[in-house]
């Protein structure tokens, strides 16, 4: 598995792990000491050639629109996470920072 963040990957691990028995697999996933057994780029490179080269794998790739992911950045780092990220850019906590701004 080799997911791309923001595209759904913690619902995709959580399926995995639902897959391979795991009792927790609702919890957050990125923390437990399996998550790297999912991890194509933590395979030895020998075994990424050979799943490369095996006609029996499939292959598919999510991506999301460019724009939509832009807002979903914005409103996570910037509406949720609030002054802390403000703090972090040099932007006046009082300031109103729209999409615009960003």
């Amino acid at each position: 598995f080799c997911g791309i963040p923001k595209v759904g990957i913690t619902q995709w691990i959580q399926f995995l792990r639902f897959i391979i028995g795991a009792n927790d697999y609702p919890s957050w996933p990125h923390a437990k000491m399996e998550v790297n057994f999912f991890r194509f780029d933590k395979l030895d490179p020998t075994v990424q050639k050979r799943i490369w080269d095996d006609e029996s794998w499939t292959f598919a790739a999510f991506l999301r629109d460019p724009a939509e992911r832009a807002l979903s950045a914005f409103l996570d780092k910037f509406e949720t996470m609030g002054t802390n990220l403000k703090k972090t850019y040099g932007i006046d906590e009082r300031s109103s920072f729209t999409f615009q701004d960003f």
